[in-house]
């Protein structure tokens, strides 16, 4: 992301790292990790979406295995990018994220760089943010946020009980043994679920986690809030080829 306000644009090479002490403002890609434009970006396929006709009324009806959903909103085709907005189109689809924000380049020009400095690579390890991301998801009900982020989560280094545990109902910390995670856990589940914060919760995450740290991470789960909103309100469409490795996992 350095050098460019998009999301995702420089890419580094495999094995190359860079690293931050808390406060000096360098950012960390570890080898592996997606930008923060690979996490919504929508990959071609040739299977399990299909996008049929639209109604009388202009809405359009997407079948994605087996589940019929009602889009609101088309998405924008290369010969109608505005010119706002050709830059985050030049690599191909950037996914339907960025491809929904497009209807309105002036919010996508100030949304992508704030998505990707959220939820791209930083100082939080990508494990973290995972949990993080695919908890809040699970608890808003979004779900292209919580399919799109399980496979995410798996690649992150999460093991297959624990994504299981953060997509589910109830308390997931017991499937955690680190005190720094179960006190994130419970730092989500109150920050995610309206309401006061309730100051047990407060104490906790100042035990395990430095004050950078808990103000990165609640930035983590704000955006990640607005996501799944935007995202289940305009039902938007995950990949066939996170439907495939989903479906290959088990976990569909």
């Amino acid at each position: 992301m350095d050098g460019d306000p998009g999301m995702g644009r420089v890419v580094l090479p495999p094995g190359q790292r860079r690293h931050r002490r808390a406060g000096d403002g360098r950012r960390t890609t570890r080898p592996g990790q997606p930008t923060a434009d690979a996490l919504t970006r929508s990959q071609p396929s040739t299977n399990q979406t299909q996008c049929n006709q639209s109604d009388s009324h202009g809405v359009l009806m997407v079948s994605r295995g087996g589940v019929r959903e009602v889009s609101v909103v088309e998405r924008i085709g290369p010969d109608q990018v505005p010119l706002l907005a050709r830059r985050y189109f030049a690599a191909g689809d950037p996914g339907p994220i960025v491809g929904a924000l497009a209807q309105v380049p002036e919010l996508l020009v100030v949304a992508v760089p704030l998505l990707g400095a959220a939820l791209g690579p930083s100082a939080i390890d990508w494990r973290t943010k995972e949990i993080v991301i695919v908890r809040t998801s699970a608890l808003a009900g979004c779900r292209y946020c919580v399919q799109a982020h399980t496979v995410v989560a798996l690649d992150a280094g999460l093991s297959r009980q624990e994504v299981v545990a953060l997509r589910a109902e109830g308390s997931a910390a017991e499937v955690f043994d680190s005190p720094r995670e179960v006190a994130l856990l419970g730092w989500i589940e109150e920050v995610a679920g309206g309401g006061p914060i309730d100051d047990a919760s407060r104490v906790v995450m100042g035990r395990h986690w430095a004050d950078h740290e808990i103000v990165e991470l609640t930035m983590v789960i704000g955006v990640t809030l607005m996501l799944n909103r935007f995202a289940t309100a305009l039902a938007l469409p995950t990949s066939p080829d996170t439907l495939d490795r989903l479906a290959a996992e088990g976990l569909l």
